[in-house]
């Protein structure tokens, strides 16, 4: 079972403890096999008869190597569990327990109801997320899913918290940008809630506003220059529509190629089936869904 409030970055961090300890513990080694040697040849340690220092300094080693490897594996499990300790918490809808045998959620536009029968563990998620616009004509968008858990708890738990956090992140930035808010307070607004802006929003955005002045709100000429791979700019289209389904593709797909990286390192077998549904209120009639 995934601890709580392990993303899939601190699942890999905890993969990395355990293969970095590999190299970590050498000096740990070298200094426990050198220290033998010199006690050896000191005449603090009695010599062997025929193979002389090699027996104590081949013992002594290992036994560094391994309280080594121990040493930094469990230094580095508790640092990144620290880490997740005092992490804050995101903001978000999800509030109530979902691995208990049964739970219930109520939304503004949707509620949802679990029960876990005869299984051993409940391995069923459910999210109602909410991501609130930017105020004035930049409306709320809705996302609702159903996760089917098979064959344990990880990989769904992984899925609920990673895949909506990324998606929620890309949304609202998309929302911004898209939105028509004034260039500079984008700009802030972007740097504040999201760090740095980067080139490729800034340039879509000079460029929004030089076609706005120059060919009558057409963007079209825009979308062939100002586009980087890779760049949240990407889900855009020429005439400054959010490109859902690809972003839900996209989203989907990175959050399975992330998931099945930590399931194979730790060896969970656990899986779980998608259907996954986003309503924009800024245009009526606009659905979107995903289903794997």
């Amino acid at each position: 079972m995934t601890p709580a409030g392990l993303t899939i970055e601190d699942q890999l961090k905890l993969e990395t403890c355990q293969k970095d300890s590999y190299v970590q513990a050498l000096p740990y080694a070298g200094v426990l096999g050198l220290g033998t040697l010199a006690a050896v040849k000191g005449g603090f340690l009695k010599r062997h008869a025929t193979r002389g220092a090699l027996p104590k300094v081949a013992v002594a080693t290992l036994v560094g190597y391994i309280l080594g490897k121990l040493h930094y594996t469990d230094a580095c499990i508790t640092r990144t569990l620290q880490e997740v300790a005092v992490r804050p918490s995101p903001d978000t809808t999800q509030t109530k327990a979902q691995n208990t045998g049964t739970w219930s959620e109520v939304g503004e536009f949707a509620s949802v109801y679990n029960n876990q029968g005869r299984r051993q563990y409940n391995e069923d998620r459910a999210v109602i997320q909410k991501l609130k616009g930017w105020g004035g004509n930049v409306s709320d968008v809705h996302v609702f899913s159903v996760l089917d858990g098979h064959g344990g708890q990880m990989v769904v738990d992984l899925a609920r918290k990673n895949l909506f956090e990324s998606l929620g992140t890309s949304v609202r930035k998309l929302k911004l940008i898209t939105s028509s808010i004034p260039r500079q307070e984008k700009l802030e607004l972007y740097s504040r809630d999201f760090g740095d802006v980067p080139g490729a929003v800034t340039q879509y955005l000079d460029a929004t506003s030089d076609v706005t002045r120059c060919f009558n709100n057409s963007s079209s000429i825009m979308s062939k220059y100002y586009k980087a791979k890779g760049s949240i700019i990407d889900y855009i289209s020429p005439d400054n529509k959010i490109m859902y389904p690809e972003l839900l593709t996209d989203q989907v797909l990175k959050c399975d190629q992330d998931i099945l990286a930590v399931s194979e390192s730790l060896g969970d077998r656990s899986g779980s089936t998608l259907l996954l549904a986003l309503l924009d209120g800024s245009s009526p009639g606009l659905g979107c869904g995903w289903q794997m």
